[in-house]
């Protein structure tokens, strides 16, 4: 039984090596599927990122939008007492609504500290103002406001101050904008 006879031998070298090409196909086939694998991976990732940045122009374009709305809305107002017709601007300029403040509140904070900061005091301006002109334009029109009790000094400082935040507002949405349609999706300037 020391002696194993040749044919065994011969056999069992023929498994062998069959069993290695396998083994050798086996792993190849395995190196292709995970770097396949590894592929689907790094571009499910640039499509999430790519979808990302969709979405965020998408957010800085509806703020640039409303920013521009809500711009629109003041410049039918008075900026001041002495402006020609003042009372009758304050009672036909189209106002914007609390739920126009909300929304722009909500999309500069989707957008990015930076511009939620901006939007802060300039909420509160415009719910100000909101506050003031309603008294306004609820009086019975045969009786009229008396425009000298409105707070003419006040609301032209606000009306200033919330031109300017809205301006800049749109500005950096803008440029904000901008720069996320240049980016390619690794994320990198192209």
């Amino acid at each position: 039984m020391d002696q194993v006879p040749a044919w065994i031998q011969g056999t069992a070298a023929v498994i062998q090596a069959a069993v290695a090409v396998l083994l050798w196909w086996v792993t190849r086939k395995y190196v292709r599927l995970t770097h396949r694998l590894s592929e689907a991976a790094e571009n499910q990732l640039a499509l999430m990122h790519e979808a990302e940045l969709h979405r965020r122009r998408a957010d800085l374009v509806d703020l640039t939008s409303l920013a521009r709305r809500l711009l629109k809305s003041l410049g039918e107002l008075p900026a001041a007492k002495t402006d020609a017709d003042a009372q009758r601007r304050l009672l036909f300029a189209s106002l914007w609504r609390l739920e126009e403040v909300g929304a722009l509140r909500s999309s500069a904070a989707k957008a990015g500290r930076d511009l939620a900061e901006k939007t802060e005091l300039l909420t509160v301006d415009l719910n100000w103002m909101l506050e003031r002109i309603h008294p306004v334009r609820s009086e019975p029109r045969g009786q009229g406001f008396e425009m000298g009790s409105f707070a003419w000094d006040e609301y032209a400082g606000r009306v200033a101050r919330a031109k300017e935040g809205l301006v800049a507002i749109a500005h950096s949405a803008t440029a904000a904008a901008t720069a996320t349609t240049t980016l390619n999706p690794g994320g990198r300037a192209s």
